[in-house]
């Protein structure tokens, strides 16, 4: 091989790589329009937040999915009050934003939330969670078929055997944790798996106990050979709150014990390591859950995983303080902050080294070949100009060829628009420009009609055009399809819905205009708006007896907990009445079954007239009432059920007689069950039907608050 071959050669070599690296990238995944709903338990200070997000945008821009971010800020801020708020604003919000197609939730509270307000915030949206510590709760969503995730599992026993490992199993573990309730959480897995180890070399100091300075001191006084293992450190017990680094920094400052972590975010700031939780890695999978959903996959098919990926990772400086080698580490350790060799450090270097003696060695080839070439320029530029003469004349005959092709092209672009059987609109601006035959059909306005003017005429409401003016352009700016669905006009003054897509010539200038494709899906809002009053009907028949039209055992059994759980909370007393019509079997055995549904009718309508708007009233059971009685001592509520017997027993039926009934009353006490109260009540209604037409309260004081 010559000269000229090795240097052509040469040349080859160094230009393959980066040949080769542009054929592998990849195409990038088209837009798909959707959008997704990120809640976090936690505020944007809070250590996990960001790799939460990372975790999520890894995995879902490049699909182009749109990722919003609601957080609740439930380590400062954390009482029913501030849920409330949370929900109200995040309400108006939803209310005024486009629909989401699914949400995604970190850490427990955001989870809770969400169940709690999955019917009236999020309807028919799928759920994917991630950061869970409660596992029970966890994995009971995979009975619910829109809700998976990931739990988030903490290897608390992993950890502390490498602790007893690194340091020995003799010496104590301080295990720190807060009054949160992550916090009491984290400790009582602690306390379970340490009891499951049979270990029980730990002394536990808890913030609910201590302030921030008070811990402090108690960590200095530790005794020498110990460690330390933070978990939850947010709140002290006088409500004050830290960030994670502060609070992490005042225990690295008070003690010199070697410090463990179950998170990636002690690393680097003195925690020696552990088996640690990567919150990115959670969200990636929790985002991969979501994406498959997005696809079409059903949530109930994706398991809820248990498997968070954990793996043991130290800081190099921290174990030189305990003197410690990667050898002495588990198998499969990652080390961080490890010092790089020599070669390492000039990688860089001697990478740009080798580029440039490339580099040089390139521009003497390109030299070398230049000469040759000038030196057969001559000959080759009469033999071009033959060749070119020769291509001229054969491209001249081609272009006409591919004007004539061109032409055959939009005549027929023209004919499939005009014929496509969904609705066409070009807009530049908020001007109609054309429209096809299915859109004349569509409006019953013919295309002489519609050009040239605003597309308001077509919009059954003003605020209706005015939105897509607000919403389309920003959407079509980004080179995303808009969507949605609005209420249209025709010619003559019929209505429909239609479902609107468009998507813009050219982004980057809207003059050039937008096509609309419009579709008429008023069937399916009909069958919507069934199905919606199909399903108001069905919680009704739930919750409300078929005879009496009042609420049914088991809507009454629900505000009863709800109301015990007040009563608990406020201290505040409240009262049941359970009435039971006398003689009932009678009157159906001597009038029939018709006359006993009109006197069990009669009382029901006689209980809700005289009863208050606060007071719940349900049939119990059979000829049984019972009457809920909120922020109700039994003394009024024996006021109540007096005022019940005698009006019950002014009714007429027409049967001869009056018909009456017997009362017992109770009053919830602090502490008391739901089954002991209606024990309670049905003891009095027992002894009242001795006498029958008689109320019988329970014994005691009248308030128990």
């Amino acid at each position: 091989m010559n000269v000229k071959g090795i240097l052509q050669l040469l040349l080859i070599v160094w230009l393959l790589p980066a040949t080769l690296g542009l054929a592998a990238t990849p195409p990038q995944t088209p837009a798909q329009g959707w959008a997704v709903l990120f809640i976090a338990s936690y505020h944007p200070g809070f250590p996990t937040f960001f790799d939460q997000v990372a975790g999520l945008r890894e995995v879902l821009e490049p699909e182009h999915i749109r990722i919003d971010i609601e957080f609740m800020d439930a380590k400062r801020f954390y009482s029913e009050a501030d849920q409330r708020i949370f929900h109200d604003s995040l309400s108006k919000k939803l209310q005024r934003l486009p629909p989401y197609d699914l949400v995604i939730v970190a850490d427990d509270t955001a989870l809770q939330f969400v169940e709690a307000n999955q019917g009236s915030l999020f309807p028919g949206l799928p759920v994917v969670f991630f950061g869970i510590n409660d596992v029970a709760y966890a994995l009971k969503f995979d009975r619910n078929p829109r809700v998976t995730g990931v739990i988030e599992e903490v290897s608390i026993t992993d950890t502390v055997k490498v602790m007893q490992q690194l340091f020995g199993a003799d010496h104590t573990i301080t295990l720190i944790c807060d009054s949160t309730e992550s916090g009491l959480a984290n400790q009582a897995q602690f306390q379970r798996e340490m009891m499951l180890m049979g270990f029980d070399q730990y002394r536990l100091l808890s913030l609910g106990d201590y302030s921030y300075d008070e811990l402090a001191d108690e960590l200095r006084r530790l005794p020498p050979g110990g460690m330390v293992l933070p978990m939850a450190i947010f709140r002290d017990r006088t409500g004050a709150t830290r960030d994670f680094d502060s609070a992490f920094g005042l225990i690295r400052a008070s003690t010199s014990a070697p410090i463990f972590h179950f998170w990636y975010h002690g690393l680097g700031k003195g925690a020696l390591g552990g088996k640690l939780v990567s919150h990115r890695k959670q969200a990636e999978i929790a985002a991969e859950m979501a994406l498959r959903i997005l696809h079409g996959e059903a949530p109930e098919r994706i398991p809820v995983r248990q498997d968070s990926g954990n793996e043991f990772v130290f800081d190099y400086r921290e174990m030189q303080r305990f003197n410690l080698e990667p050898e002495d580490l588990p198998a499969d350790s990652h080390v961080i902050n490890k010092p790089h060799s020599l070669s390492q450090r000039n990688r860089a270097l001697l990478l740009a080294a080798a580029l440039f003696v490339s580099l040089l060695v390139i521009v003497v080839a390109v030299l070398l070949i230049r000469i040759r070439v000038r030196e057969n320029a001559a000959s080759r530029i009469l033999r071009i100009n033959q060749e070119l003469e020769e291509k001229v004349s054969a491209r001249t005959l081609a272009l006409e060829q591919a004007r004539q092709e061109a032409e055959r092209l939009l005549r027929m672009r023209d004919s499939i628009l005009d014929n496509s059987l969904v609705a066409i609109v070009l807009m530049k601006g908020r001007t109609v420009d054309w429209i096809n035959h299915h859109a004349e059909e569509l409006f019953g306005y013919p295309l002489a009609e519609a050009v040239g003017r605003m597309s308001d005429f077509i919009y059954e409401r003003q605020e209706d055009f005015d939105r897509l003016g607000r919403e389309a352009p920003p959407v079509l700016r980004r080179g995303e399809s808009y969507r949605a669905e609005y209420s249209y006009k025709r010619k003559d003054g019929s209505l429909f819905w239609g479902i609107i897509s468009g998507k813009a010539i050219d982004p980057a200038n809207l003059a050039e205009g937008a096509l609309f494709i419009i579709m008429d899906i008023t069937a399916r809002k009909v069958a919507e708006q069934r199905l919606k009053k199909l399903n108001e009907l069905l919680e009704s028949q739930a919750t409300t007896d078929h005879l009496t039209g009042i609420g049914n055992r088991r809507h009454v059994t629900a505000q009863l907990n709800a109301e015990i759980g007040r009563s608990n909370r406020y201290a505040e007393p409240f009262s049941v009445i359970l009435l039971d019509v006398d003689h009932f079997k009678l009157i159906n055995d001597q009038h029939g079954h018709d006359v006993g549904d009109r006197v069990l009718k009669g009382i029901s309508g006689l209980l809700r007239q005289t009863c208050r708007v606060v007071d719940s009233v349900a049939r119990w059971g059979g000829e049984e009432f019972l009457v809920l009685c909120p922020s109700t001592a039994l003394e009024d509520a024996v006021h109540l059920a007096e005022l019940l017997r005698s009006r019950i027993g002014q009714l007429d039926f027409g049967l001869g007689a009056a018909v009456t009934a017997s009362f017992g009353v109770a009053c919830h006490q602090p502490g008391q069950s739901l089954d002991e109260l209606i024990r309670s009540a049905d003891a009095e209604l027992y002894q009242a039907k001795k006498t029958r037409n008689a109320v019988q309260p329970m014994p005691g004081p009248a308030n128990p608050a």
